[in-house]
């Protein structure tokens, strides 16, 4: 069996099966999104569940509106966690992971929360695009001029793994957003747009420091100062609705121009509103000049004659009352395009059953014998 070129180096030389400039990194960024959320949603459950109490409650409550990305445990508040502690939220999707021969749970989250101290002002986009991971025993490194850090304790496979950022994948990885649309501001979804966007470009490693309790997701966003690289991507994201909402703009208009074009065509009129005709601004009898679409009538008929002259068809021969062997279809002056189809559908088909029907006789007449011989038809 004979193989090509391309397959053999894809089998000998282990050469990839196709190229590319870029690629592809998945990105269930719903999961992030979730997660911030819901920490902002325990936050406010627990301190209304608190309010009666005044014991013990009042120091965390100042602490907490002064700064509110760190979480402090009390004797007396022990419904709030630490977030060092390895808890999972009930909301959040765990993915089991083989490492050495064990399976263990990760969060969805955990990669980006629990990565080193030494990345912590990477945003979540950048991270995505930019983090590499590899065993701690391996010899194989994708670049000597990376430096690997392990992931802080809370994670599964910090004592695993190694972790490093490459800021040359941010020039050909590109993430690839799985899940639900991004949403949009301007449909009733600012706050989760807002939320969205402090989530992918401000760095966190807990939801509560994305913004403060006496802010909102929308006053937290004015108030980050995102880089010119960021404001384009956040720009990007909303190409697509624009699309879309030129698309439907663009439908609406074509249809309502189709349903007016159609009402002004049954009507009764002179065709002066249908652009036949313009019309001078006072509007009075005899202003009327010819229009675009009544000089191309024009012509048309002009053409028409022509070819109608062509071919003997004259007020001459009509006069006369000469035939031309041409079909005679009764019509009215009130029909429309619709009345129009039918006849000329009816007359067509009328012709093809009459040459049938001459087709027929023509064939019975050389199976009979009839003609003596057989016509030669071949010119």
């Amino acid at each position: 069996m004979e193989i090509g070129a391309p397959m053999a180096a894809l089998y000998v030389l282990q050469n990839p099966d196709h190229y590319k400039s870029h690629e592809f990194q998945v990105f269930y960024w719903k999961n992030f999104v979730n997660y911030v959320q819901f920490q902002w949603e325990r936050l406010r459950d627990n301190v209304e569940l608190e309010q009666g109490d005044e014991d013990g409650c009042d120091q965390f409550r100042s602490n907490r509106a002064q700064d509110v990305g760190i979480e402090r445990i009390t004797d007396d508040c022990r419904k709030f966690e630490h977030e060092g502690t390895a808890t999972v939220d009930d909301d959040e999707t765990i993915r089991l992971t083989r490492s050495k021969g064990n399976y263990v749970g990760k969060g969805s989250t955990d990669d980006y929360r629990y990565r080193p101290l030494e990345h912590e002002f990477v945003s979540l986009y950048e991270w995505v695009q930019c983090s590499v991971r590899q065993n701690q025993g391996s010899t194989r490194s994708p670049s000597k001029s990376l430096s690997f850090y392990p992931y802080l304790s809370p994670h599964p496979m910090s004592g695993s793994h190694l972790v490093a950022c490459d800021p040359e994948r941010r020039h050909r990885v590109i993430p690839n957003f799985i899940g639900p649309a991004l949403p949009r501001k301007e449909t009733g979804e600012s706050e989760t747009y807002f939320c969205t966007m402090l989530t992918l470009f401000k760095p966190w490693r807990t939801g509560l420091d994305l913004k403060s309790s006496i802010e909102n997701w929308e006053m937290a966003f004015k108030k980050h100062i995102f880089s010119d690289r960021e404001k384009e991507l956040i720009a990007n994201f909303n190409l697509r609705y624009e699309c879309y909402d030129a698309r439907d703009d663009f439908a609406a208009t074509l249809k309502m121009s189709s349903t007016d074009c159609a009402d002004e065509m049954d009507m009764d009129s002179d065709f002066v509103d249908v652009g036949l005709y313009d019309v001078d601004e006072d509007g009075g009898p005899g202003t009327q000049r010819e229009g675009p679409a009544a000089k191309q009538a024009r012509i048309d008929n002009m053409h028409t004659l022509e070819a109608l002259k062509k071919a003997g068809w004259n007020e001459d021969s009509i006069q006369r009352g000469i035939d031309l062997g041409l079909p005679r279809v009764i019509v009215d002056s009130s029909f429309n395009s619709t009345a129009w189809k039918k006849v000329l559908n009816a007359e067509k088909e009328l012709q093809f059953k009459r040459k049938l029907e001459a087709f027929a006789r023509r064939v019975e007449e050389m199976s009979s014998g009839a003609s003596g011989s057989v016509p030669n038809d071949a010119a």
